[in-house]
């Protein structure tokens, strides 16, 4: 009876541990966040290839900023590449959380925000990061970056603001 007893519960707490197996693999495997490069490099030397970066975000990596617990998902996941807002705290391999504009949402730029702004060059189409200066007379955006000695350089032509996609919201070191 006891032997019983004893292999019973070896088998419950054996069938425990492969069910948590199992649910920890099912949820590291579903629904990751799709991760993307951000070219943050000065002028235009970006090389096109797939952005997808090989960071993986899964409902066991978690975030916080200010406190709060923040939700990958509501954002577009980004990964600088390069440096050129690294006077601004933003460094190479560093995650970023982009508040994307809705198709015909209102643009509210306030000065030093870091645009997510698409261009095309090439007949290819790639994303960047650069600070926001000022409107220009026609409205678009002047924006800015930062040298190799962290210089501030002003973007040598401005942005319509229909390129312009979103915001940097949050920055988190990369430690994936």
């Amino acid at each position: 009876m006891i032997v019983t007893t004893n292999l019973i519960i070896v088998l419950i707490v054996a069938a425990t541990i492969c069910t948590l197996l199992f649910l920890a693999g099912y949820f590291y495997r579903e629904n990751p966040v799709t991760v993307r490069t951000v070219h943050a490099g000065s002028g235009d030397n970006h090389t096109f290839r797939d952005d997808r970066s090989n960071v993986r975000i899964t409902s066991f990596d978690t975030f916080y900023s200010k406190g709060k617990k923040v939700d990958p998902k509501k954002y577009d996941v980004r990964i600088a590449e390069g440096d050129c807002m690294a006077a601004r705290g933003i460094g190479n391999g560093d995650i970023l959380f982009i508040r994307r504009f809705g198709d015909g949402g209102k643009k509210n730029l306030n000065p030093g925000d870091i645009l997510f702004i698409r261009k095309e060059k090439d007949e290819h189409l790639f994303c960047k990061i650069r600070g926001f200066h000022h409107p220009d007379e026609k409205g678009r955006a002047i924006t800015f970056y930062y040298g190799n000695d962290n210089r501030f350089i002003e973007s040598s032509s401005p942005y319509d603001m229909d390129k312009i996609d979103g915001i940097a919201e949050m920055k988190f070191e990369n430690k994936l």
